[in-house]
């Protein structure tokens, strides 16, 4: 209520002497006291309602409080001396007269910038009040700094357990940003964080009646953060109340005025000392309640930390479901991947098919590690060119792969692995292309087996059928093959070749290099190993054959050739060098053949000629 002449009883001096007043009221030891003391008189409105108070009396104290002369306040109106006082002086005045009791109260006043505790009670003298009062600016702001340091807390702690709960991860981060929201009431918060060579938003929130800025905050330059990331390295946060006068990157301030922003706070997000996002908070408007920068900091540190650790669990889970090699699916991560298919499609029919590149061990050893490792590269990329669509696929051990066409039956699909088996498969070495072939073996559920497991032997079955027969096609699985067939395959090159009575050489036509020489050979050269045997024929055909016999016996094999198409119909005879400088005379017969590696090869068998004739003297 405004005080006018017409509504107070008291509301002038009405030539009342309150200065001569005041020192008769003033009882002798107010002077002395170390807290400030006003007494005041009540001043009624015409409804008898106590609505102002007029200074009788103020002490030192409160002279000193307030810093104005006790005689300039003396008769004045408290309303008049300090008008952005609020009502809680009068309504304490009010309280104390009816209940003739003490009110106690703090209040902050805006007049004098301080906290202020008071106690109010009825004066000594009739229709007056007494008022003491201490400024407790430190009490008061040790109290709300703990009050602020516990509401903070607390929100920290809520932060954490939302990140820590069983929340999806994309979902608590979500949930993380609507909680801040609640404290720090912003237009909208985003997370911004780099991805290779870009920053894009990767979570954000907004207030009702705005829209989503996601789709358009991708793949941002990296020069649009570098002042951000200048800042940062002086500032725990950036804080631009006006984005006017920011010198913001290309594009940035651009950004901000379309979506009319005028204050922002930038939170950098570090890992290991390096920056790799950052929280942009729009148009904020933090309660008073809570420690804004111990929030800001403490939060931009837990997201930090629980970014991290999820980027870290997602790479690994990719790795542990993900081949590094070829990056489709692993052993692990198919058999995972098929698991969930089948049980949300029960019964649903489906092909599987497993594959392998023939000679894959001879290409690692020919070529070494490197460019096989480009050769199950190149493989599995064609996979995934022909096979993406509605199919699983994995590598599931060194050069053996696995596909289930999903909801396909095997008379859909089997002309369609036909055709990829017996497609041109390549890869590039030493700037020529070399052609591989692969083989596949197939079974259907159900009508193959029901069993998972099973399926896959059959399959695995099939494959080693196309293994036994010549390498290089597709076998559909059927009742007549055998797991047991697989046996068959047990013996390896060095096994037959090694134990042949026989010395088997294989050299190029082109050149006539020595690639392969068995056990046999290397003693009929009296050789102890295959290094021992290059040394010696300076690793070539024409290396071993004695000079007055290689252009007979190059004549004589060229002729077989062209005559046999490829085969030696006669045995070709020719001496040899040893090591150890002897002669010896042998007896080649060989064939040329066609090597998707090396070109046209000779594989030729040399039978020690004394040894044929020692043992016809015997019969």
């Amino acid at each position: 209520m405004k005080l006018t002449n017409k509504n107070l009883k008291s509301s002038k001096k009405k030539e009342i002497d309150y200065l001569a007043q005041a020192d008769e009221l003033k009882p002798e030891f107010l002077d002395a006291l170390p807290v400030s003391y006003a007494m005041f008189e009540n001043i009624y409105n015409e409804e008898k309602e106590l609505v102002d108070l007029r200074y009788l009396y103020v002490n030192k104290k409160y002279a000193e409080m307030v810093s104005l002369p006790a005689k300039k306040i003396i008769g004045e109106l408290f309303s008049e001396v300090f008008p952005q006082q609020s009502k809680d002086w009068i309504t304490s005045a009010v309280e104390s007269n009816k209940t003739k009791q003490q009110i106690k109260a703090v209040v902050y006043s805006k007049d004098l910038n301080h906290w202020i505790s008071y106690v109010a009670s009825p004066g000594y003298k009739k229709n007056t009040s007494s008022f003491v009062f201490v400024v407790v600016d430190d009490e008061i702001m040790e109290k709300n700094k703990m009050e602020k340091d516990v509401n903070t807390d607390h929100f920290l702690l809520e932060i954490n357990n939302i990140l820590g709960s069983d929340l999806p991860y994309e979902e608590s981060i979500q949930k993380v940003l609507e909680e801040t929201s609640k404290i720090i009431c912003p237009d909208r918060i985003s997370i911004v964080e780099r991805i290779d060579n870009t920053f894009s938003s990767t979570y954000e929130w907004y207030k009702e009646g705005l829209q989503s800025e996601l789709e358009n905050c991708q793949n941002r330059p990296l020069d649009h953060f570098t002042k951000w990331t200048d800042a940062a390295k002086t500032d725990i946060y950036i804080d631009i109340p006006d984005v006017q006068a920011y010198d913001f990157n290309v594009g940035q301030k651009e950004y901000f005025q379309r979506m009319g922003i005028k204050h922002v706070v930038i939170l950098p997000l570090f890992n290991n000392g390096k920056i790799f996002g950052f929280i942009t908070i729009y148009s904020p408007h933090s309660k008073k309640t809570y420690d804004g920068q111990k929030l800001l900091t403490a939060l931009a540190y837990i997201l930090s930390t629980s970014l991290i650790q999820h980027r870290i669990f997602v790479e690994f889970e990719h790795f542990s479901k993900y081949d590094a090699l070829t990056n489709i699916y692993s052993r692990y991560g198919f058999t995972l991947a098929a698991k969930k298919y089948m049980k949300e499609n029960p019964g649903q029919v489906y092909t599987l098919a497993v594959l392998d590149i023939d000679e894959f061990k001879f290409i690692n050893d020919l070529y070494g590690h490197a460019l096989g490792d480009q050769v199950l590269k190149v493989f599995a990329q064609k996979i995934r060119d022909n096979f993406s669509e509605g199919c699983l696929f994995g590598r599931t051990g060194g050069d053996e792969f696995c596909i289930i066409l999903k909801n396909q039956p095997l008379e859909k699909v089997e002309t369609k692995l036909n055709q990829f088996a017996l497609m041109n498969h390549s890869f590039e070495y030493e700037g020529k292309t070399y052609r591989f072939t692969i083989s596949i073996g197939c079974a259907e559920y159900p009508s193959h087996s029901q069993e998972t497991s099973e399926l896959f032997s059959l399959a695995d079955a099939a494959l080693y059928a196309v293994k036994l027969h010549g390498k290089n096609g597709c076998q559909v699985y059927n009742e007549h093959l055998s797991l047991s067939n697989r046996s068959l395959l047990g013996f390896g090159l060095k096994d037959i070749s090694g134990n042949i009575a026989g010395a088997i050489l294989v050299y190029q036509k082109e050149g006539e290099k020595i690639l392969y020489a068995n056990q046999e050979a290397l003693n009929l050269f009296e050789c102890v190993n295959l290094d021992e045997l290059m040394e010696t024929t300076k690793g070539t055909f024409a290396g071993f054959v004695h000079p007055s016999d290689y252009r007979r016996v190059r004549e004589s094999i060229d002729k077989q050739m062209i005559e046999n198409q490829n085969d030696l119909s006669e045995f070709v005879q020719y001496r040899i060098f040893t090591k150890k400088g002897l002669t010896k005379h042998v007896l080649e017969f060989g064939r040329l053949t066609r090597s998707n590696y090396y070109g046209d090869v000779f594989y030729i068998l040399l039978i020690d000629r004394d040894i044929i004739l020692k043992n016809q003297e015997n019969i």
